[in-house]
């Protein structure tokens, strides 16, 4: 009991340190957790592997979350995912247990199914497993190749490895070979950068959650253009997500709030406003929205909806709604974003969008910043919810290699340029001025795939690895017995009198 109990806190700790100081740790986790599982796997102990499986996915999730646990509706999310995520383990279990595949099984289905949780709208992808290495994204500058699932099956692969030298079945030297060859190239990319300066852009961004706290929608609105009345040529100023509440969807043009941020526009101090808030339509939908306003075209506004919402504390399918006594966002709902994505001006992203590797990528304008706007009231304060979320974002710009600015409210406004280097301000309104960095040999290879190829690739090679698994286990088992056989027969020919 002493054992278990101090084992628990052992995990515990190192997920902790794992997902919020250094990443790499939870290599020596994930190995730990893979070899105690296969082992239990492979001694068709059921129960045993259900008790195993249970507490390292609760050390993991709360040692990496413990901060959601003061987050509305957190504790119940929390403990969701971490059902979920008991899925690819029961899989591993019965092909283990079956003697259906290796323990390299494990590495397959893995990336299969966190492949089906940044596919998905109804998902919690914050604990990809590539996104551990967002606090030492030194390692990880090759992930504009492979996105943060290569991030994921690097970390699997020397896991699985790690499996083998515990059994003492692998050698250290193919550890050392895939560890080194990354971490390597990782290094050559941050010495050869290969962007050039293309324009300056300059972005304004307001955090207004003071004024928030102590006016309404329409003194907001008239504090913010107070705030930028002596700046001039803006690109764009960022208004962060759900600052303005209720406006009606249909008459948004002739709301005060909207007419109010449209002189910004209309007197040259910016090109481009995007402003967060809830929006009703004619049918009470209510939407966690973003409105466009544009020089071009002031009495046009394009919308955008947030399509990907915060299970538990933003949305749930309606089924499961009715039992809480919660109102949630509505989803899937028509808005602007085909015209939005089309058009020449930064895609927007609204907070939990962002960490979808496949929608960010799906969605990115190449050579434009990709700009957020993200309310972080839901982290309540936390100061490892901020810190994971900015780490994650500077996963986003490595991927991408494009320059990403964040306006927040309860959280931290920033930049972070194309390698993940990030520039927190406190001010409650600033201006980032960078030069728009764009590739000298066009987009990403990753964000090239995404965009030609589809993100099915990546499923489908991942269900190839399994099958190819699959097909070498059932071989070599099948000769160790064709060979196992041949010795029997040797020895009766040899000695007659054994049959």
């Amino acid at each position: 009991m002493l054992g278990t109990l101090l084992k628990v806190v052992l995990l515990f700790i190192l997920s902790f340190i794992s997902w919020n100081y250094a990443g790499f740790l939870f290599l020596f986790f994930l190995s730990y957790f893979i070899w105690e599982l296969d082992k239990k796997a492979i001694e068709k102990k059921f129960g045993s592997y259900v008790m195993s499986s249970l507490l390292f996915l609760s050390t993991w999730h709360f040692g990496a979350l413990t901060w959601m646990i003061d987050v509305d509706m957190g504790l119940a999310g929390l403990v969701c995912n971490l059902v979920i995520y008991c899925i690819p383990l029961l899989l591993f279990y019965w092909v283990r247990s079956s003697s259906v595949g290796s323990v390299y099984a494990f590495l397959a289905i893995f990336l299969i199914f966190e492949f089906w949780l940044n596919s998905i709208s109804f998902s919690y992808p914050w604990l990809t497993l590539g996104n551990v290495f967002s606090n030492q994204i030194f390692l990880v500058q090759w992930y504009e190749y492979t996105g943060v699932l290569g991030g994921s099956l690097w970390l699997l692969l020397l896991s699985t490895l790690g499996v083998g030298i515990i059994n003492r079945k692998k050698k250290l030297l193919g550890f050392v070979v895939v560890f080194c060859v990354p971490v390597l190239f990782s290094l050559f990319l941050l010495v050869m950068k290969d962007y050039k300066e293309d324009k300056l852009v300059r972005i304004g961004t307001i955090d207004i959650e003071g004024a928030m706290k102590r006016v309404g929608d329409k003194e907001v609105a008239y504090h913010i253009y107070r705030s930028f009345k002596n700046e001039r040529d803006l690109d764009a100023i960022l208004i962060p997500e759900l600052t303005f509440r209720g406006l009606d969807k249909e008459k948004v043009t002739s709301s005060f709030v909207y007419n109010q941020l449209k002189r910004l526009v209309k007197t040259g101090i910016t090109k481009t406003v995007y402003f967060g808030s809830t929006l009703v339509d004619e049918k009470v939908n209510i939407t966690n929205s973003l409105v466009i306003l544009r020089a071009v075209d002031t009495d046009a506004p394009w919308i955008k909806n947030k399509s990907k919402l915060v299970p538990w504390n933003e949305y749930l399918p309606s089924s499961i709604a009715r039992w809480f006594k919660k109102s949630f966002f509505a989803n899937n709902v028509k808005d602007d974003f085909k015209a939005i994505s089309e058009s020449s001006l930064p895609i927007p992203f609204i907070c939990y969008e962002i960490f979808y590797s496949f929608f960010s990528n799906e969605n990115l304008n190449f050579g434009k910043p990709m700009v957020l706007l993200s309310s972080e009231e839901f982290l309540n304060n936390s100061y490892f919810g901020k810190k994971q979320y900015n780490n994650f974002l500077k996963v986003r710009a490595i991927e991408t290699r494009a320059p990403l600015v964040k306006a927040s409210n309860f959280g931290e406004t920033c930049y972070i340029d194309a390698y993940g280097e990030m520039t927190l301000v406190d001010n409650e309104k600033f201006v980032f001025e960078f030069y728009d960095s764009v590739r000298n040999d066009g987009a990403t290879m990753y964000n090239t795939i995404i965009n030609n190829a589809g993100k099915s690739i990546f499923l489908f090679i991942f269900c190839l690895f399994l099958c190819i698994d699959v097909f070498i286990y059932k071989l070599f088992n099948r000769g160790s017995l064709n060979i196992h056989f041949h010795s029997i027969v040797k020895s009766l020919n040899d000695d007659p009198r054994q049959v």
